[in-house]
């Protein structure tokens, strides 16, 4: 039977319940008892103009050296994975023995020897390089010399649109950041959408960085420049305030208003000039005050809440308190499908939960794929597991089996820090083996140099973890998995791993770089393998999602099946 859990209050402030009379404490008198003067406009709050148009400019600058940076490590990464995939393609010609006369082995050779010259020389000279490669391609046109993969990683390297959209967002930045120093303000806040967009930077640090930047060049009171939907993320105080905001068709101080979906909060513009989050004694004022628990306190002069500069602010007790990781932003990205893995008890919570197109209390709400349980953010602001009577009262509860100790604050599900709680003989305990994560795919592993029991496909556990991330187990029989060891490391291991519950880190492969969180395809950087008694990297195995696909050069002969396929042997 579903029960209420108890109120969560762990890393919260006091009074997180989500309730319309929340005590609320007007941000002027904050600011007069921190000595600061009770200027209706704030101005003495803030930067003064000069200050932040000097700062945004060398933040402007600043980003454009960050981007030029990528670049280059961009580009040796993808040098790096032809001169990989080269090195497999030498292997295919030699095992093919190149049967193909004297003419096709010295097309092969000059294809090998433009290739090598490629490599060694595209760090001095790239247009030559270019050209190296231009010409391999030219001469493998009715051969088929060069595999699938080692055409795509020569094309990936001349067309690269990623890397001239980082280069003309990089010009770009510059560019402003002259104009600005010059003093002109003739930007508008969409300027930047789309090379950011093809630069492939959206929900970055970096994209962060450049949009408050660039907000001091926006034409102030740029319509175009507010979103619609707003995302507000809190997650160590006033965790109520959290969730997605609508905009409202009405305005406040001259400013759209956001209302927040599903709960009882709105982002407006106070009398002050800044961005607030107030309840509903700033609504019943018609927002003419500067009321709330959440403000920037840096003036907006129009820039919307998700491009203003400047650190947001949470009330705490009596005082505001800096919070950096308060995030306002146009952007959410919840996971499409979560997997709930619960071996300990209330295992008929476990399993894949779906997203569906309800919100509690401004939150995603995900559905269990029998369609009787659901994850969402309840009253008490905690993530909770309940079934269908927690869905009768449209989630405006806290009915559940399971529970996150952390409120949310606007964190989804799968990326909450702390334990979970289940109910166990009509009360709640922790459980360290309760895990919510993403439902992972399913991996391929390439690893043609060594260690070839490990290669091939690896399917996700549905009812195991390795220190809170996913197991996957290779569906050949060796024996083998890629789990996350107690070192945050990807590692590939055998049964002495699992013999040990994956509480280590042993294994024969393992990615060198710490995962944050990242699953194995999408790791960068090269992977160690070990051979003999030490580990060497090795830049051609490969972790991804998609199999591998096999290439057969048959140059002499039956380069189309013939109808019977073959004959018998």
């Amino acid at each position: 039977m579903f029960v209420t859990c108890c109120r969560c209050t762990e890393g919260a402030d006091g009074g997180t319940e989500a309730c319309a009379d929340d005590e609320v404490l007007p941000i002027s008198a904050v600011l007069t008892a921190a000595g600061m003067a009770k200027s209706s406009t704030g101005a003495e709050a803030a930067k003064s103009d000069e200050t932040r148009v000097a700062d945004s400019s060398k933040k402007l600058h600043a980003c454009a050296r960050s981007l030029r940076s990528r670049i280059d490590k961009d580009k040796q990464e993808v040098w790096k994975k032809t001169a990989a995939e080269f090195e497999v393609q030498k292997m295919i010609w030699q095992s093919l023995s190149m049967k193909g006369g004297e003419k096709l082995k010295g097309i092969a050779a000059m294809i090998e020897s433009k290739v090598e010259y490629a490599i060694a020389s595209h760090t001095k000279d790239l247009d030559s390089a270019i050209e190296a490669l231009d010409t391999c391609l030219e001469k493998n046109k009715g051969h088929d010399l060069l595999s699938a993969a080692m055409s795509e990683a020569i094309e990936e390297i001349k067309n690269c649109p990623k890397t001239l959209a980082m280069q003309e967002l990089a010009s770009l930045l510059d560019s402003a950041a002259e104009e600005l120093a010059s003093g002109t303000k003739s930007r508008s806040a969409t300027d930047v959408d789309d090379p950011l967009k093809r630069s492939d930077l959206q929900g970055g640090k970096l994209e962060t960085a450049i949009r408050g930047a660039w907000s001091v060049l926006v034409i102030r009171d740029d319509p175009v420049a507010q979103e619609k939907r707003l995302f507000v993320v809190s997650p160590n105080g006033q965790q109520q305030c959290a969730g997605e905001y609508v905009m409202l068709p009405e305005t406040a101080n001259g400013q759209p208003v956001w209302e927040q979906k599903a709960g009882f909060f709105w982002l407006y513009s106070g009398t002050n000039g800044m961005w607030i989050i107030g309840a509903k004694d700033a609504k019943d004022k018609n927002f003419k005050c500067s009321h709330g628990l959440i403000f920037c306190r840096t003036l907006h002069h129009g820039v919307s809440p998700d491009q203003v500069d400047g650190v947001w602010e949470r009330l705490h007790e009596d005082s505001f308190l800096e919070d950096s990781s308060i995030v306002v932003s146009s952007k959410i990205r919840p996971s499409q499908s979560l997997l709930v893995v619960t071996p300990n008890g209330q295992q008929r919570c476990a399993g894949n939960y779906v997203l569906t197109d309800a919100v509690a209390h401004g939150l995603p709400v995900w559905q269990h794929q029998s369609g009787k349980s659901y994850v969402y953010c309840g009253t008490n602001g905690s993530w909770i597991i309940g079934g269908s009577d927690a869905k009768e009262l449209g989630f405006n509860c806290s009915k559940g089996v399971i529970y996150s100790k952390c409120a949310a604050g606007g964190v989804m599900p799968d990326k909450i820090g702390g334990l979970w709680l289940r109910l166990s003989d009509s009360k709640f305990v922790e459980d360290s083996d309760l895990v919510v994560t993403i439902k992972p795919q399913r991996l391929y592993v390439q690893t043609p140099y060594g260690q070839h029991r490990c290669a091939g496909e690896y399917v996700p556990l549905s009812d195991r973890t390795a220190n809170g991330y996913p197991i996957w187990e290779h569906t050949a029989g060796s024996r083998c998995w890629l789990y996350s060891g107690n070192n945050g490391m990807w590692i590939i291991g055998g049964n002495d791993a699992a013999a040990k519950n994956f509480a280590c880190t042993r294994g024969v492969i393992y990615c060198q770089r710490v995962h944050d969180g990242r699953t194995p395809e999408k790791m960068v950087g090269n992977w160690m393998r070990l051979d003999g008694e030490k580990f060497r990297e090795d830049a051609a195995i490969v972790v991804s999602t998609d199999p591998p696909s096999l290439h057969v050069l048959c140059p002499r002969g039956q380069q189309r099946p013939s109808q019977g396929w073959g004959l018998d042997i």
